[in-house]
């Protein structure tokens, strides 16, 4: 019943007032890896200080860890900069920018209270440290891997 210039307004008017755009959403992604790596860069370097008493540290761990870096890192920021793989190109949502921006947020949250609850303890890897211990409180006391939860979420 409307007429095709009154719907094509209120189509135009819907679009003009999202505040999140395809290239911000893109610009979150950035963001929140970049953000993800200073949590990280810390404990990585105190992690290298720390003496190891046990390395399990096997092939087939660094083929996982090495499709995870993929799956979670290479893969998307090809996306952001290339368009490739085209198979991902969907149309834009707004809304699915803004929980995809909420999830990250707190996929951030989650990973920065792992990093410093687990503090010495922590490893990129199956490695016991010196003075190495158990770690059963905090977010701990709840979930057995959040860190595991935290790149879930971010995945999402």
């Amino acid at each position: 019943w409307l007429t095709r210039r009154a719907a094509g307004r209120r189509r135009s008017r819907g679009k003009e007032n999202h505040i999140v755009t395809p290239d911000i959403a893109k610009a979150i992604l950035i963001i929140g890896a970049v953000a993800w790596f200073i949590i990280r860069l810390p404990h990585q370097k105190r992690s290298w200080k720390t003496k190891t008493r046990l390395d399990r540290r096997t092939t087939r761990e660094k083929i996982l860890l090495t499709c995870s870096f993929t799956g979670l890192g290479i893969i998307p920021f090809l996306y952001v900069f290339s368009g490739v793989p085209r198979f991902a190109n969907y149309p834009f949502q707004p809304i699915m920018a803004w929980l995809g921006a909420a999830m990250f947020a707190a996929a951030l949250w989650l990973f920065y209270r792992v990093h410093r609850e687990l503090g010495r303890n922590w490893s990129d890897s199956l490695e016991v440290r010196e003075q190495h211990a158990l770690v059963t409180d905090g977010l701990y006391r709840y979930v057995r891997h959040p860190m595991y939860t935290a790149f879930f979420m971010w995945a999402v």
